[in-house]
């Protein structure tokens, strides 16, 4: 699952840091899109923050918005549900 946010974006530094601090273990990635617009090519990200969730490469599921870890655990089971 791939978490992409902004250092500019104060709502996407405080889903970081809550994360973080929750020890989420389901980001694979974090990918400030200031920092690396190349790795955000073909997700047609239109705001942040964005989690998007990958199955062999293919987009399964997608929220924007910020969630709690309990939220974010929830909407991946959802797509590994698909």
């Amino acid at each position: 699952m791939v978490f992409t946010g902004g250092r500019t974006c104060p709502q996407c530094e405080i889903y970081k840091k809550a994360l973080e601090s929750a020890n989420c273990e389901l980001v694979d990635e974090y990918v400030d899109v200031y920092v690396y617009p190349e790795k955000t090519h073909g997700f047609n990200i239109m705001s942040l923050p964005v989690t998007v969730v990958l199955r062999n490469g293919h987009e399964v599921g997608r929220k924007n918005g910020a969630m709690t870890a309990k939220k974010l655990k929830e909407f991946i089971d959802g797509c590994n549900t698909q």
